[in-house]
């Protein structure tokens, strides 16, 4: 009897006990553009094997309003990931990006890049 009453208790329980919720979606003049379309203002850069801000190979820039990252000027890979982090941390947040690949694969890139 003394489970039956435990495993009802437990029940009731994890019926009433306050859920942990994600917060709401932002509201549309909520959302805050972080790309300007012009420059790499507010980014910073990082590329493997480089110090943080050091572009090597112009490796990220701004054309005709879009950021593009190009490793056409790289022989061969070698493990130079590149990252833009932008200067302001977020903690809650929704991405809407648009991308595509053009050219062809670096030699020494990875199969899924």
């Amino acid at each position: 009897m003394t489970i039956i009453r435990f495993a009802i208790f437990l029940c009731i329980t994890c019926l009433f006990y306050p859920r942990q919720t994600s917060p709401a979606a932002p509201a549309k003049k909520d959302w805050l553009q972080l790309f300007n379309g012009k420059d790499l203002n507010g980014w910073d850069i990082k590329i493997a094997g480089h110090d943080l801000n050091e572009n090597f190979n112009n490796n990220f820039y701004v054309e005709n309003g879009i950021l593009k990252v190009d490793y056409s000027h790289f022989k061969k890979f070698d493990g130079a990931f590149g990252h833009l982090y932008y200067k302001k941390p977020f903690s809650w947040y929704v991405v809407r990006v648009e991308y595509r690949f053009t050219g062809n694969q670096l030699e020494g890139g990875p199969s899924y890049a």
